[in-house]
């Protein structure tokens, strides 16, 4: 059976790519989940071409991830809690039980995320109604960003460094040590 090698990569709008999902683990990190974040590492290692579903037992991702049990099933319920997983499980002859994960579209897409996993988001701006607005909570208009919650335009905090800022206007800061000779 021979894999079709070049297949259109589709990116969804608001969609970040890459076989790691950025957007959840910087997420997870930002929550202290981080077994979670290491279990979400391991299916998606097992994650094939345009498959979303994963099945790797247990016992694999608690060798892989390098936890152990009760961390990695607490750790499976934060990631369906979150929105990045959704968790299905079946028994197979033999009184052996399974489980497929599959893993959602809000990992690579803020969009797409729910509120659990929105609250550890980071303010990216403040809407004029006053309250402060984090990634995934804004969309694109024609002239400017527009609050979810309200409809009203978002205006964004400067990402920038005071540093950066200096360099922009031509300022030189001198920071005088020890080792300066007059």
């Amino acid at each position: 059976m021979e894999e079709q090698v070049n297949q259109d990569l589709v990116i969804t709008r608001g969609g970040l790519y890459a076989p790691l999902p950025i957007p959840a683990y910087k997420l997870l990190i930002a929550a202290g989940e981080h077994v979670a974040k290491d279990v979400l590492v391991c299916l998606i290692s097992h994650m094939g071409k345009g498959n979303r579903k994963v099945y790797p037992s247990v016992k694999l991702i608690m060798r892989e991830a390098g936890r152990g049990k009760t961390a990695v099933i607490s750790a499976i319920r934060t990631l369906e809690e979150f929105g990045f997983i959704k968790k299905f499980q079946f028994w197979e002859p033999g009184n052996r039980r399974r489980s497929i994960y599959y893993l959602q579209e809000a990992c690579w897409n803020n969009d797409r995320m729910n509120r659990e996993a929105i609250a550890f988001a980071p303010v990216i701006g403040r809407c004029k109604c006053g309250s402060a607005v984090r990634l995934g909570e804004i969309g694109v208009g024609m002239l400017s960003y527009h609050h979810y919650g309200c409809g009203d335009v978002v205006e964004l905090l400067s990402t920038r460094s005071k540093s950066s800022v200096a360099k922009e206007k031509g300022t030189i800061i001198k920071i005088s040590g020890t080792n300066d000779r007059d």
